[in-house]
């Protein structure tokens, strides 16, 4: 199975990636990981799930799942 990185950090929004065609990698049948997701927001599928990682110290982080339950 495919593995797909995408770094949305420098796009402005969801047409940005749109015009890159992102929708073909995210929904090209494969497992798609997506940095600054939330800068694309409309463009992930419905079923994703979301790792979010905070810093909590020096060397310390708190990392979130979500979305599992919908698969």
């Amino acid at each position: 199975m495919p593995l797909y990185h995408i770094d949305a950090y420098r796009l402005l929004n969801d047409e940005d990636f749109e015009n890159l065609g992102g929708a073909e990698t995210v929904n090209g049948g494969g497992i798609s990981l997506v940095e600054w997701s939330e800068r694309i927001p409309k463009s992930l599928p419905s079923e994703s799930i979301n790792i979010t990682i905070k810093i909590t110290g020096h060397s310390s982080r708190l990392i979130q799942i979500s979305g599992i339950e919908k698969l």
